[in-house]
C-alpha cells in the first residue's frame, strides 16, 4: 500500500467497537486509508453505516480510501441471503462497493499494488 498510496495515514480498527473512532479519525485526515480487514466484523448492529461511509468520503480537497477484505463465503452470507438478519443490516452498506477478486496464488506483498 505505501507504494500505491504514499503519504496516506493507515487507519485499521481491530474490532467493531472501534469503528466509530476510526471513522472519526479518517474523516479528519486529508489523505488516509481506512482498512477494514474481514469487513464482516464491522457490519451489523453498532457497525459501519452508510452515514459513516459518507462522513469519510464526503467533502472536497482530500483523498480518502476505504479498503476492505471479505472472503467469498462471507460475501455470499451478507449479500446473497436476503433472509439473514445480518445481511439485511449490511446490504445498504455493501451495495456501493466496487468488488475485485484477488488473483490466486497471491501473497499480500505481491498484491499490495493490485489492482492498478
Amino acid at each position: 500500500m505505501p507504494a500505491t498510496l504514499p503519504d496516506h495515514v493507515l487507519i485499521a480498527p481491530r474490532h467493531r467497537e472501534a469503528i466509530g473512532t476510526a471513522v472519526g479519525q479518517a474523516a479528519e485526515e486529508r489523505r488516509c486509508v481506512l482498512w477494514l480487514d474481514d469487513l464482516e466484523r464491522f457490519l451489523g448492529a453498532e457497525g459501519l453505516t452508510r452515514i459513516d461511509i459518507a462522513r469519510v468520503m464526503g467533502g472536497e480537497g482530500h483523498h480518502r480510501v476505504i479498503l476492505a477484505t471479505m472472503r467469498a463465503a462471507e460475501q455470499a452470507r451478507f449479500v446473497d441471503s436476503p433472509t439473514s438478519p445480518t445481511s439485511r443490516g449490511a446490504r445498504p452498506t455493501t451495495r456501493p462497493a466496487k468488488r475485485w477478486s484477488k488473483p490466486k496464488p497471491c501473497t499480500w506483498s505481491a498484491c499490495s499494488v493490485w489492482p492498478r
